[in-house]
Formats: structure tokens, sequence, C-alpha cells
């Protein structure tokens, strides 16, 4: 690709590696899960007064998980993002694997959540529940960032040729 045909998207990853699909998933994630912390960070919530109805707070943490399953499909599959930064940075091959385990923990860490849920009518169990979200979307964000740096690193293995062939 010409570099001028280059262009990035809106996480400031070269398009050729990451994908316009991957790209704006990664953008709904980060959207859903700031809305979710937002909900929870929220003084009613913190304070132990009312919290949004069970169903509620269910139903956003299973929207994640839904939109998490089928990106973390996406990426895995046999043609996907993942084989693509495999052949492209053979050398990453143990981060790109840390990365891949993650996908795992981060489903079964929100069905977790959704399970806690019911004991959130004991304002005592709120601060822990708030950490365990809290450090969840933390490192949702983490994840997603370290994949970008596998996606531009790539596109450099790419355009200086240096890349697996």
């Amino acid at each position: 690709m010409v570099a001028a045909e280059r262009t990035k998207t809106s996480d400031g990853v070269p398009e050729a590696t990451a994908w316009p699909t991957i790209s704006k998933e990664h953008h709904g994630i980060r959207k859903l899960a700031a809305a979710l912390e937002a909900t929870l960070e929220s003084s009613d919530f913190r304070a132990g007064g009312d919290t949004p109805p069970d169903y509620v707070l269910a139903s956003k943490f299973g929207a994640l998980w839904g939109l998490l399953v089928v990106h973390f499909a996406g990426e895995e599959k046999e043609a996907g993002f993942f084989s693509h930064l495999r052949a492209a940075l053979p050398q990453r091959a143990q981060r790109i694997d840390a990365l891949l385990k993650e996908h795992g923990e981060y489903l079964r860490e929100i069905q977790d959540l959704v399970a806690a849920i019911a004991l959130l009518a004991e304002p005592s169990e709120r601060p822990r529940f708030l950490v365990r979200a809290k450090v969840l979307f933390r490192r949702l964000r983490e994840h997603e960032s370290r994949e970008n740096e596998l996606a531009h690193e790539s596109a450099g293995e790419q355009a200086t040729g240096l890349g697996a062939k």
C-alpha cells in the first residue's frame, strides 16, 4: 500500500492492519464500558442509595458480554486480527497468546459480576462490586491498548518489509 493511501482509524491504528470493523468494535466496547462505569460511579450507588434495578445492571453487563463475544470471535477467527498479527509479528507470539488468554478471563469476570448483582441489595457489597467492575474496565482498556500497539507494530513491519513473508 502506498503511504499516501494509508489512512488511520479513530484509534490512530493504520487501517490496513487494524481493519475498520475491529476499530469500530473497540470504540463500542469503550463506550459501553464507560456508560456502565458511570452508572456504578453515581453518587446514589456509591453512597448506598437506590441502585439501578438488578435487571438494568444485568442487561448492561449482558450487552457488554455479548459485544465482547462477537468481537473476540472476530479477532480469533482463522483469518482474523490475531492470525494477521501472528503472521506479521512471529516474534510477538507470547504477547499475542497472552491477549488471547485474556479474552476468556474477561468473559468469565463479567459472568461473575452479573451473578453478584443480586448481592447489591446489601449496601456493604457495593464497594467490592465497584472495585471488581472498575478493575475489569481498566483491564479492558489496557487490553485494547496492547492490541493497538501490536497493530501499529505490524503496520511498521509491513511498511519496512521486515515482517514475516
